[in-house]
């Protein structure tokens, strides 16, 4: 998942949690800014406060660390790009809604798209709070995929739906920013999308679990004729 450059979609509740919620995305958004411009060791707490008008100590009541903004900016990521699916045709073919979700997420400059991919190569612990945050976060595309395509909401096949849509993007995205080609980043989303829609194993007896059953022990039942 790339870094957000959609305009910030109103949250619903009390005028209170609204302030917070857009106060909680203007550092978000701040803070990006700062890392592409300066790195990540580069910017300080008292930098990011600044260029949204709040103290520091103010700052920490929203964020224990500098590195938990990226939490706050994997949600604020899944939360548009689960709206911007939401927006989408509902007869439009499901790899063709995401495709163009996707692409809403990461509108603008392609080169804030590939710094951002660098930053988290460049900084491990960074990127690490970014995949935990994104493992947590996926549940929000989960539900509109559930939504859209009238699966169940806490059932297996959506759960591994939108895990693969997750790590598709973000492998999509971290292959683009290494090509540095001259490509944009859709070129390889559209790719990767794609790789969704055929088997990516290799077609053999049907899976069986004496464990669990469940989905893999409903298609041993099945059968292979071959």
């Amino acid at each position: 998942m790339g870094a957000v450059t959609v305009a910030a979609r109103p949250a619903g509740g009390s005028l209170l949690a609204r302030r917070k919620e857009r106060t909680r995305r203007e550092l978000a958004e701040a803070a990006t800014r700062l890392f592409l411009e300066r790195g990540y060791d580069g910017t300080t707490v008292e930098e990011i406060a600044a260029a949204v008008d709040i103290s520091p100590r103010t700052f920490f009541r929203y964020f224990p660390t500098k590195g938990d903004i990226v939490v706050a900016l994997a949600r604020t990521s899944f939360e548009d790009l689960a709206a911007a699916l939401r927006e989408r045709p509902h007869a439009e073919a499901p790899a063709r809604a995401l495709a163009a979700a996707v692409e809403a997420l990461i509108a603008g400059d392609a080169g804030d798209v590939r710094a951002f991919e660098r930053l988290l190569a460049d900084n491990p612990g960074l990127r690490a709070a970014w995949l935990q945050a994104c493992h947590h976060d996926r549940a929000l595309l989960a539900a509109a995929l559930a939504e859209r395509m009238d699966l169940e909401p806490a059932g297996l096949e959506v759960r591994v739906l939108a895990c693969a849509v997750t790590c598709t993007i973000d492998a999509a995205l971290e292959a683009w920013a290494a090509a540095d080609d001259g490509s944009t980043p859709m070129t390889m989303v559209h790719e990767a999308l794609g790789l969704l829609t055929v088997p990516l194993l290799p077609p053999g007896a049907p899976v069986t679990s004496s464990v669990t059953g469940g989905v893999a022990g409903r298609r041993s039942t099945a059968g292979d004729s071959r």
